[in-house]
């Protein structure tokens, strides 16, 4: 294995991983609103079962100062 095989290898996984990057900053917005709309579809069945748990305390929705 000679150091043309090794640069062959990292230079374009190098390129390909920069330039993802690059597009991620200028895209950050658009791309979190995507990713979190399809995490919500799956996440709101999961938070409408914590809610509907009736053996959670209900403390856990009001702040008590504990002296």
């Amino acid at each position: 294995m000679n150091i043309e095989s090794i640069l062959n290898f990292l230079i374009p996984v190098g390129v390909i991983f920069f330039f993802g990057a690059a597009m991620y900053k200028a895209l950050r917005e658009p791309i979190d609103k995507m990713i979190g709309g399809i995490m919500s579809l799956f996440g709101k069945k999961k938070q409408q079962q914590a809610y509907d748990n009736p053996y959670l305390p209900d403390d856990r929705f009001a702040y008590y100062p504990k002296y």
